[in-house]
């Protein structure tokens, strides 16, 4: 990142919350604090963590710690064995040196021996032997301990990068260490590492609320960061693989058009896969699910998880580029979404659940026509309508806003009743009047799709100048190489929007470019001058959003690879997936894909 900068921990906030655009111009400013955390830590180089790997996978099919070579390593030592999706046994040794990897492999063994289903007998070892291959293992190599300088431990926060850097404690002899891959798996941040430690090493529990001072000057406690080096195997056995926060980068050069088509497709198919359970459960969908665990917050889906994750879905299905068969599946699970919606019945269906309903039976000939011979989902929606109808009415009679998304229902309503269209438009300009320029952002993607449903057929887009200006305060936003640098390349592209304690770009970055890719193939919003420009941001973007998807790098810690593989993440050290945060990605790059071929073909028509 620039000089100075380091990437701290932001918490995501919801989906509808209105405070995430709040004070966008000292956003940036609050992330790029602290020390910066140079690319070159001092941790082995990749080619010594792939040979003390090797010897890690030999010792582990020998089952014997003692055949491991002996590697003088600077800083702390982490091995982890999975067996079926699952943490058979893990151990951190906190000190580097040459007998480092047999004492780590010697306490892992002897930790996993008791979680296995063998007896010690005449036979031993030759059970555990014949499943070695069947194990997973996860290497992580520490640089050398640089120091922490710590008014208060949440400070640790602000100074160490989440996922790339681990912590450690020393008090006397004894030294500690917690683990970026951990912190991650966890969900936890480096304090609370930092707090566990103290109390740890020190038998006092009640150390870990004292402050840094007082344990330096009373107990001789030292803090400390260190950079890993991270090597995993995505499969039992399979070749290792280098991984950066828990994962692969991105590269830009992985987002040419069938790049893009994979990409969506693999979000369709989690949509799809991630039902929560196989013994004949109804709820198609489940909730936010926790990768690392395999279990679901809910079982149950939210209405509006429901009915963003349908619209998504239909868009694909709609699309000829796709592959013929995920299509199909699309459709026919865009159909149980819609019946499972209806059997949440009216009075559970909120009004931005209702709105998304509306708004995709108005847009949507596929969705209406598979709709129409079925009496309860055609009473579900003409209640969703209602729904709609009523909060209009509702904020013409107060004064009040109407929420984005019911704007866009209505407006997509409008295009078969022209008694909505200056009503809409009435209310559309309010909204954005109201919010101002500076919060404008917070009315997209809906109030932007709004505006393209009331201009189809006519010469202009009334609130042309709002989306405009609400484009380049995005982009004004978006972290770029310059930002991100060789410490953290996995953020490109990437948008601010909070002024909170630590903000980072979340899954919330797809909330306004998912409409900016629909605004990238609409020539009276992006010329043809802008167009190369405007492609390039949309496309870096999505890189940061295929960056957040789940692929075989990020599952390797995932107990269910196939309902995660990919789902978007929360955030990068934030493993949670959400359905909204897959269903809007998909929407953004089915989106991005219509408009790059809008854009190919003008091309064509000017060349011909």
């Amino acid at each position: 990142m620039r000089k100075g900068n380091t990437p701290c921990r932001a918490e995501a906030s919801g989906w509808t919350g209105g405070g995430l655009v709040a004070a966008l111009a000292a956003a940036l400013v609050c992330c790029l604090l602290g020390g910066a955390a140079s690319a070159d830590t001092g941790a082995p180089s990749p080619g010594e963590a792939q040979r003390v790997h090797a010897q890690i996978r030999a010792a582990v099919e020998a089952w014997d710690p003692s055949i491991a070579e002996e590697f003088d390593l600077p800083g702390p030592v982490s091995i982890t064995l999975r067996l079926e999706g699952r943490v058979l046994s893990r151990t951190v040794v906190a000190e580097g040196g040459p007998e480092a990897v047999r004492e780590a492999l010697s306490v892992l063994m002897d930790r996993a021996e008791s979680r296995l289903p063998f007896q010690k007998d005449a036979t031993w070892p030759e059970p555990v032997r014949r499943i070695a291959g069947l194990m997973q293992i996860g290497v992580e190599l520490g640089g050398p301990l640089v120091p922490l300088s710590l008014d208060q431990l949440a400070d640790a926060t602000l100074q160490v990068s989440p996922g790339l850097e681990g912590v450690a404690v020393r008090i006397g002899e004894r030294v500690g260490a917690g683990m970026p891959s951990r912190m991650l798996e966890d969900g936890v941040e480096p304090a609370l590492v930092l707090r566990s430690l103290v109390s740890e090493l020190s038998g006092d529990p009640a150390l870990g609320v004292v402050s840094p001072d007082d344990l330096r000057r009373e107990h001789g406690v030292r803090f400390y960061r260190f950079g890993v080096t991270h090597i995993a195997e995505t499969e039992p056995g399979s070749s290792p693989v280098f991984l950066f926060r828990g994962g692969e980068v991105v590269r830009s050069s992985e987002l040419r058009g069938r790049d893009l088509v994979v990409f969506a497709e693999d979000l369709a198919l989690h949509l799809m896969m991630r039902k929560p359970r196989e013994d004949g459960g109804t709820d198609p969908l489940g909730g936010t699910l926790r990768p690392i665990q395999g279990v679901f917050e809910s079982e149950q889906a939210t209405p509006l998880q429901l009915a963003l994750s349908a619209l998504a879905l239909e868009r694909l299905a709609s699309g000829e580029r796709y592959d013929a068969a995920v299509r199909a599946g699309a459709r026919d699970f865009v159909r149980r979404l819609a019946l499972a919606g209806a059997a949440i019945g009216e009075e559970e269906t909120e009004e931005t659940a209702a709105a998304v309903w509306s708004g995709l039976r108005a847009s949507s000939a596929m969705f209406d026509a598979m709709v129409a011979d079925d009496e309860a989902l055609e009473g579900f929606l003409r209640a969703c309508d209602r729904v709609c109808d009523g909060a209009l009415r509702r904020a013409e009679a107060l004064g009040a806003l109407v929420r984005p998304v019911t704007l866009w229902a209505l407006a997509e309503r409008a295009r078969g009743d022209e008694s909505l269209r200056p009503r809409v438009r009435r209310m559309l300009g309010r909204a954005w009047s109201e919010t101002g320029p500076e919060r404008s952002v917070s009315l997209l993607p809906w109030a932007g799709w709004a505006e393209l449903a009331l201009a189809e057929g006519r010469g202009e887009v009334e609130g042309e100048e709002a989306l405009r200006r609400s484009r380049m305060m995005v982009w004004m936003h978006q972290l770029d190489a310059a930002d991100t640098g060789q410490e953290a390349p996995d953020l490109a592209g990437g948008v601010v929007f909070t002024a909170g304690e630590n903000p980072l770009p979340t899954w919330h970055t797809v909330r306004p470019v998912v409409f900016f890719a629909s605004m990238l193939g609409d020539p009276r919003l992006t010329g043809r001058e802008e167009a190369s420009r405007e492609a390039s941001r949309v496309l870096a973007s999505v890189r940061f959003l295929r960056q957040l998807s789940v692929r075989d790098a990020e599952a390797y810690a995932h107990r269910y690879r196939h309902r995660s593989i990919g789902g978007v993440r929360a955030a990068l050290w934030d493993q949670r997936l959400h359905p909204e945060a897959t269903a809007m990605t998909l929407i953004a790059v089915c989106d991005t894909l219509d408009s790059l071929s809008k854009l190919a073909a003008a091309g064509d028509d000017e060349g011909g």
